[in-house]
C-alpha cells in the first residue's frame, strides 16, 4: 500500500528552487564555455595575424628590392632600340647600380596556407580577408608566371657566356614580369598595413632596412645560387 506524502515530504517551492538551481548551473557553465571559445578563438585570430603581417612584411620588403625593374625594363628597351645589335647590359645606369635586377624576389604564403587550412580566417573581418586574399591571390599568380620565366630566363643566359644574354628575350620575359610587380607591390604591402591596423600591431618596419638583401630572394641568373 502506497504511502501517501505530507508536506514535509514534497514541497513545490523546494522543488522550483531546484529547478532554478539546476538552470542558473546549466546557464553559467554555457556562459562560461561560451567566453572561453571567444578567448581562445580571438587569439587564434591574433596569432594568426601576427603570422599573416610577418609573411606579408617579408614579401613586401622583397618586392620593394625589385621596385626599379621597370626602370631595367625601360632601359634595356632603349639600348636595343638604339643598339639592335646589343650584346651586354652593362651599359644601362640602372644596372651599374644593381646587378640583382634579373633576380627573383623570395615570397612566400606558409601562414596564409595554414590560416586556410585550419579555418582561421572565417574569424577576421571580410575587408580583412578580402585585402589579404587578393595580395596572396596576386603572389600566387606571380608564381605561376616565375614558373614559365625561369626556365626562358636561364636559356637565354648562354651557359659558356652568361655575361652575353640575348637581351631582346631578356626584355620580352621582364616585361610582364615587371608590369606584375608593379601591381603587387601596394596590393601586398597595403594587405600588411591593415592587419597592422586591425590587430594593433608593430608598425610596418623601412622597406629599405638592411634585412632588404637578407630576403631579396633568388637569382635566375644560371651562375647564381
Amino acid at each position: 500500500m502506497l504511502r501517501r506524502l505530507t508536506s514535509s515530504e514534497f514541497s513545490f517551492k523546494s522543488l522550483a528552487f531546484e529547478v532554478v538551481v539546476v538552470v542558473l548551473g546549466v546557464l553559467i557553465a554555457l556562459g562560461v564555455g561560451e567566453v572561453q571559445q571567444d578567448w581562445e578563438e580571438n587569439r587564434r585570430a591574433d596569432e594568426t595575424a601576427r603570422a599573416l603581417y610577418a609573411e606579408l612584411g617579408q614579401n613586401c620588403v622583397s618586392l620593394a628590392y625589385f621596385q626599379k625593374r621597370s626602370l631595367l625594363v625601360e632601359q634595356l628597351g632603349a639600348l636595343l632600340a638604339d643598339d639592335p645589335l646589343a650584346e651586354t647590359m652593362d651599359r644601362l645606369p640602372v644596372m651599374q647600380s644593381d646587378t640583382s635586377l634579373v633576380g627573383r624576389p623570395y615570397l612566400t604564403h606558409v601562414a596564409f596556407d595554414a590560416a586556410q587550412a585550419t579555418g582561421v580566417l572565417r574569424l577576421f573581418e571580410f575587408e580583412t580577408i578580402r585585402q589579404v586574399g587578393a595580395a596572396y591571390t596576386f603572389i600566387e599568380q606571380y608564381e605561376e608566371l616565375m614558373r614559365a620565366v625561369m626556365p626562358r630566363m636561364l636559356d637565354a643566359f648562354p651557359a659558356d657566356n652568361p655575361e652575353s644574354p640575348d637581351l631582346r628575350v631578356v626584355l620580352r620575359l621582364l616585361v610582364p614580369v615587371a608590369g606584375m610587380e608593379e601591381q603587387m607591390r601596394p596590393i601586398v604591402c597595403d594587405a600588411r598595413d591593415l592587419l597592422a591596423a586591425r590587430f594593433e600591431l608593430e608598425a610596418p618596419s623601412d622597406t629599405g632596412s638592411s634585412d632588404t638583401v637578407a630576403v631579396q630572394g633568388r637569382m635566375l641568373l644560371p651562375n647564381s645560387d
